[in-house]
């Protein structure tokens, strides 16, 4: 947990990084990549992907029903900490499970 723990900052960190260091640099997107529990069939992958939707930043939301793997494309990295994500997964009726690195 730890070391999950650890790269999720890591990425957060870069990902701010990145988008804060020129004007321009600050429109790009960045690829935001979890799991959640819960999710068992078409209609809970709308339920989420709607709620993600409505989140600011969120260009883009692609699920993947059979391994549970969420996909954001986001152009307001800093807003999506571990915390947040947990928050707005969990408020879709969902369980946040882990960041992933792929």
């Amino acid at each position: 947990m730890g070391m999950v723990r650890a790269r999720v900052h890591l990425f957060i960190f870069l990902a701010f990084l990145a988008a804060s260091s020129s004007q321009a640099a600050q429109h790009q997107a960045v690829v935001v990549q979890f799991r959640a529990k819960g999710i068992v069939c078409a209609m809970c992958v709308q339920g989420l992907k709607k709620r993600l939707l409505s989140e600011e930043g969120v260009q883009s939301v692609d699920i993947d029903l059979p391994s549970r793997k969420v996909r954001l494309l986001v152009d307001q990295p800093e807003r999506f900490t571990l915390e947040f994500l947990k928050k707005t997964v969990e408020d879709a009726g969902f369980a946040f499970d882990q960041i992933d690195s792929n």
